[in-house]
């Protein structure tokens, strides 16, 4: 569902089963995006808004945010395949990782995923990341090709392919995956 509104413009209104409380994040291209409970009337989530306007603003940082375009998200993903496959590419096979894919997300809330089947997933916000860290996100999913949790065995194995992972850990703790 899409609620217009004359401050925020479209905002985004995804309601599920899961979700307990009303949450409000940023889309990749700025929009405003609302998580509801599946039950929750239109006219509450409506009336919310209305009522937290200043408090949206302030936590989502919305003044002089960049709207990046569905064409300007495009664009990036290209690029971002065009650097990155070969990257992934050459990372794995130096460090013994095999993966069966690899996929370029706007995800908001994390840097990489891999899949049970092998497709790593990859933020294109890994852009604006340094060199180091980006090869860190990329051996971080590549390492979950092998453990699919982060057990003891996972952070031994990263530590094997990146020996200052624990270090580059926190420094990525601290960004945030915006394009």
């Amino acid at each position: 569902m899409i609620i217009k509104d004359a401050e925020f413009g479209d905002i985004t209104v995804r309601k599920s089963h899961r979700a307990s409380a009303v949450r409000f994040s940023l889309a990749p291209s700025g929009q405003l995006r609302i998580s509801a409970p599946k039950l929750m009337p239109n006219f509450l989530i409506k009336q919310l808004v209305s009522r937290q306007r200043a408090d949206i603003k302030k936590h989502l940082d919305l003044k002089g945010r960049p709207v990046t375009s569905k064409s300007d998200i495009e664009k990036l993903r290209r690029r971002a395949k065009s650097v990155f496959l070969p990257r992934v590419e050459q990372l794995a096979a130096e460090n013994g990782f095999k993966y069966n894919k690899v996929r370029f997300s706007t995800a908001t809330t994390r840097w990489g995923s891999c899949s049970n089947r092998g497709t790593v997933s990859l933020n294109i916000a890994i852009m604006n990341l340094p060199a180091q860290l980006q090869d860190y996100v990329i051996l971080h999913e590549l390492a979950h090709t092998e453990h699919m949790n982060h057990s003891r065995a996972f952070w031994a194995r990263l530590e094997l392919a990146c020996p200052n992972a624990k270090l580059l850990k926190k420094q990525i703790a601290k960004q945030r995956p915006t394009l």
